[in-house]
């Protein structure tokens, strides 16, 4: 049990400190709150990294229509 908290709290980097878990329960519970945090900051960015793709998918998808219609501007030559 030790060495998986010992663990747990390696990976999730919340540290050691100077209030710790002691006792089996207490180690239970801290390792529960670090899987969960670590699964909110994950769905979190997970979430932050769709928004960002989906905006540049969005800004990508601009360019290419201004660049053609600019392109159909100059083969029908017309003016600004």
């Amino acid at each position: 049990m030790l060495s998986t908290y010992f663990i747990m709290t390696t990976i999730t980097t919340v540290g050691y400190g100077d209030v710790k878990a002691e006792t089996a329960v207490e180690r239970v519970y801290a390792m529960l709150v670090m899987a969960v945090g670590v699964s909110f900051f994950t769905l979190l960015s997970g979430a932050l990294a769709s928004i960002m793709t989906a905006h540049d998918n969005l800004s990508t998808e601009t360019k290419e229509k201004v660049l053609f219609l600019n392109q159909l501007k100059i083969k029908n030559r017309m003016s600004d």
